[in-house]
């Protein structure tokens, strides 16, 4: 290990982002040595970029990374900062150091500071005097990291909206395109932004036109009156801008207003991001995607580095189902590679075929010695449903699985294909206290857990302490669910939390 913290300090970036992987991949036995690398100038960043990823399990840095925040002489503040609140609520003492680093004269500094606090959440309420104040920050990115924070401690969108709104006109391309991440995250809480995302379409910089019409995605059916604004995109010179444009019709259930020519056409294009963004949008279509069909499998062995051309391909034939038979020989010889994305190739053979052989191939991916591809297989039994009821023993040993995430998933199975309230709900709660990406604005894991637990009802009552640790989420949609699941496992416990 004192080789690794070692190489943290090396000056080639690639062996350093070596080091944190393998770092990561010791565990817990690592975050003491990391502890003591916090106070090494050279190998600090390192450290702490280390750190995050172990979330809750580094509590015990807490103390150094407030110390670091604090310590106006080390370089490494901002990722000190983003260390402490991957911890969740459990940061809250480190609050008055955000506080202090949200008035130093450094505005990285300060933006942190704010982006820090809204990760900690509803914990970093004694916070709000000064992130209201930080609202009137010269800074434009500290204005908007600090509405956006404001957004996730108390969960009122109306005034994170309104600057955030505003900050979506800027002529800096950051500060308007962290407006509209800052909106998308939002979701429908931020359906009063749409008219001003509507007015971000033309902004002068592809990036941010490209944000808000992901943001107007997020938002949903409830920004469909931007679909007239969003039309004359298909045609932006940007295929970044024109994927997402088409993935917003699509959600808005416009998918009548993509030509399916000119998607064709993108997918000779030389660029494979162009292919897969024509990919991704094809597989809205629906059966409106057929003509494509023949370029779709000519995709499945596309030549570019982007693993994701392949993966979208294989994933759309899927979806067009028994339409997609031609498609079949190409899939099952992509089978025979050895890859990573073979279980959706399963997925997309049992969707067009409903072969009950590959119910079995996803099955033994159960056991597959690589993470990745036990998790896509539990994953995609899930998806498929009460069809995939063979699979339910081996997903009950993979509850076992020495990977949390794994567990999650094979638990998430067990109660989609078979109601098995009991067996899932242990792995449920892990995925409650799943380690959280630093500025996201809540995870996957949690979300699906609430609401899966709410479904589940009366039986999860074992979850309800993890629930209501929840409440202290800084995803206010996390909380939100939170509180509908405990109403419906536990009204008495909920009345307490003053949940109505």
């Amino acid at each position: 290990m004192p080789d690794l913290i070692r190489f943290l300090r090396d000056k080639d970036g690639l062996t350093r982002q070596s080091a944190v992987e393998a770092l990561r991949s010791i565990g817990k036995d690592a975050i003491s040595p990391l502890i003591q690398a916090l106070k090494d100038k050279d190998a600090a960043a390192g450290a702490a970029q280390t750190l995050i990823f172990f979330g809750l399990e580094a509590k015990e840095a807490l103390p150094a990374l407030i110390a670091t925040i604090q310590d106006e002489s080390s370089p490494i503040r901002k990722e000190a900062a983003s260390a402490a609140c991957s911890l969740g609520a459990e940061a809250k003492e480190a609050v008055p150091a955000l506080i202090g680093m949200l008035k130093e004269k450094d505005k990285d500094l300060r933006a942190q500071a704010a982006m820090a606090l809204g990760e900690i959440g509803p914990e970093a309420k004694n916070s709000l005097p000064d992130l209201n104040a930080a609202l009137q920050d010269g800074e434009g990115n500290v204005r908007v990291q600090a509405a956006f924070a404001l957004w996730r401690i108390e969960g009122d969108p109306s005034k994170s909206v309104t600057v955030l709104s505003e900050a979506l006109k800027s002529n800096d391309a950051k500060v308007a395109d962290e407006a509209g991440l800052a909106l998308f995250w939002m979701a429908t809480d931020a359906k009063s932004a749409v008219s001003s995302l509507v007015l971000a379409l033309n902004h002068k910089d592809p990036n941010v036109r490209a944000r808000a019409a992901s943001a107007l995605a997020k938002i949903g059916a409830e920004a469909k009156g931007a679909v007239p604004a969003l039309i004359p995109l298909l045609k932006d010179p940007n295929p970044l801008v024109r994927g997402e444009v088409r993935r917003a019709l699509g959600i808005m259930g416009e998918v009548g207003k993509l030509d399916v020519r000119d998607l064709t056409e993108e997918l000779k294009d030389t660029d494979s991001f162009v292919r897969s963004a024509a990919i991704y949008s094809l597989s809205e279509l629906g059966p409106r995607a057929k003509p494509a069909i023949g370029l779709l499998i000519e995709a499945l062995q596309d030549p570019g580095p982007l693993p994701s051309v392949r993966i979208l391909a294989v994933a759309t034939l899927g979806k067009l189902g028994p339409e997609a038979k031609a498609a079949v020989p190409t899939l099952r010889e992509a089978l025979e590679d050895s890859n990573l994305y073979w279980s959706e190739i399963a997925l997309a053979l049992w969707r067009i075929t409903h072969d009950p052989e590959t119910l079995s191939i996803l099955t033994q991916g159960l056991h597959d010695t690589n993470g990745i591809v036990r998790s896509s297989a539990a994953r995609y039994l899930g998806e498929i449903g009460a069809e995939a009821k063979s699979a339910i023993p081996q997903l009950l040993k993979t509850l076992d699985d020495p990977e949390a995430p794994i567990r999650f998933e094979a638990a998430v199975a067990i109660w989609r294909i078979d109601r098995r309230g009991n067996e899932a709900v242990p792995a449920l709660i892990e995925g409650l206290r799943e380690v959280r990406v630093y500025h996201l604005a809540g995870n996957r894991h949690g979300r699906q857990a609430v609401t899966i637990l709410g479904e589940i009802g009366l039986e999860a009552k074992p979850a309800v302490p993890a629930l209501i640790d929840t409440l202290k989420d800084s995803d206010p949609f996390t909380r939100r669910e939170a509180g509908k699941a405990l109403k419906k496992i536990n009204p008495e416990e909920a009345a307490k939390q003053g949940i109505k």
